[in-house]
């Protein structure tokens, strides 16, 4: 990618990082808030709920946005038929959330649940209403509107999440703040987006939408299995309190995809779109993209399991989270291999292989679907040492799928990934494993332990990338470089010279 598309890329990707950053670093303090007044019950609960709402979501988003975003040479033509489209099944959505509340309280004998799932009804189809204002933001490159609406909407969120709870209204804070939240951010993107184009319905244009529609809900439906399967299969032998120690673990070791992979994707996958007709050029710039990932993205899941241990026992009553810590640690370190099917995933549907995206995510979501059933009922840490393999298994399939037919593409990414992998594993590793018998003296011995282990993994990982010859990393810290204002760059550069670790 080059020009101003690698600049504006560039630019939306430390946007949505910095804005993300902030977000995961409010969310894990209001995680840690809410688990000390809600308790694991109220995580239990809203855990049997978010499988109901993420079906709806899938529903609702028909893959308008991606159509459009697809298509961003004739956005006016298609904008109306997908603003209708996208609404009809929003509303389809918010209903079909209201049917399954009373199902799902029988299923799973929680008469609470009802109440849950309706306060979430009006969520799907604000969300919705989106489609068209995200599409129009991504595909004319201003990335910066499209973060902002992500913040905003984030921000509300938290601040709900935390008023609720303090007012004492239990599990019923997660679904109240949802919607308010959601209605904000739709009203924001209406605003900043304004995409100035008819919204006529022209029905007879949705058929040349259904096609690829379809696909890209069959691809969220299997998505959706394999998200949130697992807690549903353990809610059949457990209480809500087990089944929240493992939604916990599991949205906690998330945090690092979610920060830097989701979003980063989504803008991705616009600017990879808008090269659909050069493939040499995007194939180049999703290397690119998926190298840099891997070198910032899987350090910092590695070192979310490398320092588990002092902190979640020191801001947390640990022994009424059971499992939690090793469920952490296994799900964290699969998190960071896990990360790299995102960009895999953008890059299919840039070449508009819709049909590949649908298949790998039905093949993924068998493999969850079958290591839940064989492990959970073994407990917390079995089933997230069996969730551990699939990530890792799902992600070499996503990022193998993504590279064929060609096989030179394949092994030149693979080359350049591998000593990343290595660097990570050995360089997060050893620190944790030599560190880990002190831990336990006291809190201010546990902290310096752990920063001990960060600065310590930081510094072996960095050496080996240096010894291994890894190539992103050298592209990574260019990047960077690039980035960054020139006089941030250039006094970045000047340590970086100074332990002779610039990869020029």
């Amino acid at each position: 990618m080059k020009g101003s598309l690698t600049q504006s890329t560039t630019r939306g990707a430390f946007l949505s990082t910095g804005a993300n950053l902030v977000l995961k670093v409010l969310g894990l303090v209001v995680q840690v808030i809410l688990a000390w007044i809600l308790g694991p019950e109220a995580f239990g609960a809203w855990a049997l709920t978010i499988p109901v709402m993420s079906l709806s979501d899938l529903i609702r988003t028909s893959g308008a946005r991606e159509i459009l975003v697809s298509r961003q040479k004739a956005f006016k033509v298609w904008a109306g038929p997908a603003f209708w489209l996208s609404g009809v099944m929003g509303l389809v959505a918010s209903l079909f959330t209201a049917m399954l509340a009373l199902p799902m309280s029988r299923i799973y004998e929680r008469p609470e649940l009802v109440v849950l799932v309706l306060l979430c009804v009006p969520a799907p189809f604000l969300g919705s209403l989106q489609s068209v204002p995200e599409a129009r933001l991504l595909s004319s490159n201003r990335f910066g509107g499209y973060v902002i609406g992500l913040f905003s909407g984030g921000v509300l969120l938290l601040i709900c999440q935390i008023l609720f709870a303090l007012l004492g209204f239990g599990a019923k804070t997660f679904p109240l703040a949802l919607v308010m939240s959601t209605a904000v951010r739709t009203l924001i993107y209406w605003m900043i987006g304004h995409p100035r184009c008819s919204l006529r319905p022209r029905t007879e244009r949705w058929k040349y939408l259904l096609g690829d529609a379809s696909r890209l809900v069959g691809t969220r439906l299997a998505d959706w299995f394999s998200v949130n399967v697992p807690p549903l299969v353990m809610g059949l032998y457990f209480s809500d309190a087990v089944v929240g120690i493992f939604a916990y673990a599991t949205n906690m070791s998330a945090q690092a995809i979610r920060l830097l992979a989701i979003n980063l994707s989504t803008i991705l996958f616009a600017a990879l779109a808008g090269t659909a007709r050069d493939p040499d050029r995007q194939r180049n710039g999703f290397l690119k993209s998926i190298g840099v990932l891997a070198t910032i993205g899987m350090p910092v899941c590695f070192l979310q399991a490398a320092v588990a241990v002092p902190v979640l026992s020191n801001i947390l009553p640990i022994e009424d989270w059971p499992g939690l810590i090793q469920s952490f640690q296994l799900l964290s370190v699969a998190m960071g291999f896990r990360l790299l099917s995102h960009p895999a995933r953008s890059y299919l549907l840039a070449q508009g292989r819709f049909s590949a995206a649908l298949w790998l995510s039905v093949g993924s979501a068998l493999l969850y679907l079958l290591s839940a059933i064989l492990a959970a009922p073994f407990g917390v840490v079995a089933l997230a040492a069996a969730q551990s393999v699939v990530h890792f298994i799902t992600a070499v399939a996503w990022y193998t799928g993504s590279m064929l037919p060609s096989v030179s593409g394949l092994k030149r990414g693979s080359s350049q990934l591998l000593p990343i992998v290595f660097s990570n594993v050995i360089g997060f590793g050893i620190p944790a494993i030599v560190v880990a018998p002190f831990y336990g003296e006291s809190v201010y011995i546990d902290g310096v332990l752990a920063g001990l282990v960060v600065v310590l993994g930081c510094v072996l990982f960095t050496v080996l990338c240096k010894v291994t010859g890894a190539e992103l990393y050298g592209t990574t810290v260019s990047w960077v470089l690039q980035s960054l204002p020139n006089r941030f760059s250039e006094r970045l550069s000047r340590v970086l010279c100074l332990f002779r670790l610039n990869p020029r």
